[in-house]
């Protein structure tokens, strides 16, 4: 692949996390900005806005098109619907992993009470209350 597919497929993907960025935020382009801190209001984190939406873009084009080795044009049609979908994706990924980890979080079971012996291992009863 010459280098100057790189280029297309870069600015594919760019498009296609342009168009994830108008689609899901109902036409709008969000701009980046300076938002406070919610723990502490005197500090601030950046929103990246539609610009995070290039980047996930671009970086979904390239990881999606880079190991197939295909001709310019299938590339570029790859490259755009992964920028696309890339922020869809990472974005699902990310809730459903929140949604496990709170899962989990509430499914645990109490431990039981340790006792530490006289040689200082602990001693751990368990039973099945299943049957």
């Amino acid at each position: 692949m010459p280098w100057y597919d790189y280029i297309y497929i870069v600015l594919a993907g760019a498009f296609g996390g342009i168009l994830h960025a108008i689609y899901y935020n109902d036409g709008k382009l969000l701009m980046p900005k300076r938002v406070p801190d919610l723990d502490d209001q005197s500090r601030y984190n950046y929103s990246l806005g539609f610009v995070g939406d290039i980047l996930l873009g671009i970086a979904a084009g390239l990881i999606a098109t880079l190991p197939l080795d295909l001709e310019r044009a299938n590339a570029i049609y790859v490259s755009m619907i992964s920028g696309f979908a890339g922020g869809a994706f990472i974005a699902k990924e990310a809730k459903m992993t929140e949604e496990v980890r709170s899962k989990v979080a509430t499914q645990l079971p109490d431990l039981p009470a340790q006792e530490v012996s006289e040689d200082g291992l602990i001693r751990v009863e368990v039973t099945n209350d299943e049957h």
